[in-house]
């Protein structure tokens, strides 16, 4: 089967170009663009493993109780659809939700599982220079650490992210996964009689994706705001107290990963 999208041979100059006008224009403290980083990281991580859409099955009785009694999809006594497919179709629904990593299981989407991997890399030594900063470490070892955020790897994985994003939502008809859909559910079923009208809707995963994009974009685009010659000496008592040091970034990235995943699947990522 081939793949629509392939994100392992997706680069462009174009990011490296805007980043060297925004910032010159754009300034953030490194810290901040730190933290920008590292949670924007941690949203997209999490959404590879969140439905990227939600499927409605309109079927026919039979073919109802068929899905009913299987493990695969959700119970459909609780599902409602549009009204106008309602009085079309009946309320014999069925739903089914695909993550990316289902997509990729399936073929219609390639992603190298070593893209998955850098972005947990990116995420680790996020959170170094993070700890390093917060024991006022040894100011090159800093200097060098914080230099990730102008690495060209993380404009290339950006750059992946946003045609994930483009391509998802694109069109309005979702014909391919549609596709998806429709194959599996004939799988399924061994017949595609019992299919009346597919559904496709996107969901929480694009959602987190976007929101990892662009909290990630806001710190690897912005240049770096010029600090006092004696910034540790001079923060605010009201900044010490509220600063977010790295263990309270790890706590958080990965309570937001359980949290976001568990109630959108309602089981843990295997």
């Amino acid at each position: 089967m081939s793949h629509p999208l392939d994100v392992s041979n997706i680069s462009s100059p174009i990011p490296g170009q805007i980043q060297k006008h925004t910032k010159r224009y754009f300034k953030l403290k490194t810290r901040t663009r730190l933290l920008l980083v590292f949670f924007g990281s941690v949203a997209i991580i999490s959404g590879w493993f969140l439905p990227w859409y939600t499927v409605n099955y309109f079927l026919t009785v039979d073919a109802w109780r068929v899905t009913a009694d299987g493990t695969h999809y959700d119970n459909v006594a609780q599902l409602t659809g549009a009204n106008n497919l309602i009085q079309k179709y009946g309320e014999n629904i069925a739903q089914n939700e695909y993550s990316g990593g289902d997509l990729v299981k399936e073929g219609f989407i390639k992603v190298d599982q070593d893209t998955f991997y850098r972005w947990l890399a990116l995420v680790a030594l996020i959170l170094v220079a993070i700890k390093l900063d917060d024991l006022r470490f040894n100011a090159i070892v800093v200097v060098y650490l914080k230099k990730v955020l102008d690495f060209v790897k993380i404009l290339l994985l950006l750059t992946q992210v946003g045609w994930v994003l483009w391509y998802c939502v694109q069109t309005t008809s979702l014909a391919w996964i549609d596709n998806v859909a429709r194959t599996e559910m004939i799988r399924f079923l061994g017949t595609s009689n019992g299919i009346l009208f597919i559904q496709p809707g996107l969901s929480t995963g694009l959602i987190c994706l976007a929101l990892g994009l662009i909290l990630s974009a806001l710190g690897v685009f912005s240049g770096d705001k010029v600090a006092p010659v004696n910034a540790y000496t001079t923060d605010s008592t009201w900044s010490n107290r509220f600063r977010l040091t790295a263990g309270a970034c790890a706590v958080i990235g990965v309570l937001f990963f359980i949290i976001m995943v568990v109630t959108s699947t309602g089981r843990f990522p295997h």
